[in-house]
């Protein structure tokens, strides 16, 4: 065949037309039918960017989830240590590393600590009522670990105004005896990547039980612990969901993208949804949070769960925008459940209830689920911008048809 026979790129355009008209042969000789117009992606895509940007706003005009994670941080580089817990009968424990202190009474006699002042502060009752001085300095100074405001009432001298607050003969409160009350790292500290003792400490308690009030005290040390490798629990999710979409790309080696890619990515997201939704529980069981802080955190978790959740769908659905919903959504995960946590991934000592490799894996996937989705949302991209070129090459033999005349079909040569 001389290069005059050769069909013409216009020619190559009408042929293809041809076929696309051509009911039967629709399916086989025209992938062209069944690329995306450019305005119905362009209004999807609006309406993608359109719901990440109220979800994002939605979530940056809400006070931080470490609202909820009662009034300590979640994770920390000191560490209370009780080396002496007075007569027996005491139990004492040390939350969340230095956070707070936590006093059951089983002693049957009643036990009174004493504020900062000398001045009554607690009252065990053999009976398992706990009662708070309201007019101790130490009571309004305790509601937050690094201080609050002390109302005018509050008088050291004052007599006791006692309110119940247990009943089972435990409570739990922040003492600033036995912590580090600044953010700043104490001078004492000189070798951040070595476990020094920062300061000892004692609280005096009263003990009667019947014979007359007895003086004890509690005594203990504060400890700096140095930071732990932040990049195992790194290094170790980001090879587990490597290894997911390699798995996925060599099985699906002759499949479009988001064939290949779409539904193991929202796999991946509702996962890590799964894991955040276990550490939120955590936090609720772990930590000293008020009910009014426990909602907060159950409702901001869970629409922060739901939005992620509903853009895997559209991924798993394999929607025009599969990749740009994924994206969105492993972007939401970092930010949501990753950033707000760094912390937990290298301080030693965290306020969990679970073992630390959980807290820290769970942390770790919700920065790196996003690496995997910018991976597959470039080929998602990829393959998007490859059907618009070819969708644009035949609906330009189309227009050229309609400009010649002609009825669909070649003319002859």
């Amino acid at each position: 065949m001389c290069s005059s026979e050769l069909p013409t790129h216009q020619d190559a355009a009408r042929l293809r037309v041809v076929a696309c008209r051509n009911p039967p042969e629709r399916r086989t000789m025209c992938p062209a039918s069944r690329r995306p117009r450019v305005g119905n992606l362009r209004r999807l895509a609006l309406r993608v960017i359109a719901g990440g940007a109220v979800t994002a706003a939605t979530f940056a005009s809400t006070p931080s989830p470490a609202f909820a994670h009662g009034s300590g941080p979640d994770a920390t580089n000191y560490e209370t240590v009780i080396t002496d817990s007075g007569p027996p009968g005491l139990h004492w424990q040390v939350l969340g590393g230095d956070a707070g202190l936590g006093l059951a009474n089983r002693t049957g006699a009643t036990v009174t600590v004493q504020g900062y002042e000398g001045e009554p502060y607690l009252r065990f009752d053999p009976d398992g009522s706990v009662w708070e001085n309201e007019r101790s300095p130490a009571t309004w100074l305790n509601r937050s670990r690094f201080g609050a405001a002390v109302p005018d009432s509050a008088d050291a001298a004052a007599e006791p105004d006692w309110r119940r607050v247990a009943g089972d003969g435990r409570f739990d409160w922040h003492d600033h005896r036995a912590h580090w009350m600044s953010t700043s790292m104490p001078v004492v500290v000189t070798d951040p990547d070595q476990t020094m003792l920062v300061q000892r400490w004692i609280i005096p308690l009263t003990v009667d039980a019947g014979g007359g009030e007895v003086d004890v005290t509690i005594a203990g040390e504060l400890w700096w612990r140095p930071s732990v490798a932040w990049w195992p629990p790194m290094v170790g999710t980001v090879s587990l969901f490597a290894a997911v979409i390699g798995v996925a790309g060599m099985l699906g080696r002759r499949r479009s993208a988001g064939d290949t890619f779409a539904r193991p990515a929202a796999v991946l997201l509702w996962i890590v949804m799964a894991a955040n939704v276990i550490r939120t529980a955590d936090d609720i069981a772990a930590t000293d949070a008020t009910l009014q802080q426990d909602l907060f955190l159950v409702g901001v978790t869970g629409f922060a769960v739901a939005s992620v959740s509903a853009l895997a769908v559209i991924a798993w659905r394999r929607r025009r925008l599969w990749f740009g919903a994924a994206l969105t959504a492993g972007v939401l995960t970092l930010w949501l459940f990753g950033g707000e946590a760094t912390d937990q991934l290298w301080k030693p000592l965290l306020v969990t209830e679970l073992p630390d490799w959980v807290r820290r894996w769970t942390v770790a996937a919700s920065f790196t689920v996003l690496a995997p989705i910018v991976v597959v949302g470039w080929l998602g991209g990829r393959d998007l911008a490859r059907d618009l070129r070819e969708g644009e090459t035949t609906q330009l033999g189309d227009r050229q048809d309609r400009s010649a005349g002609t009825d669909g079909a070649p003319g002859p040569r």
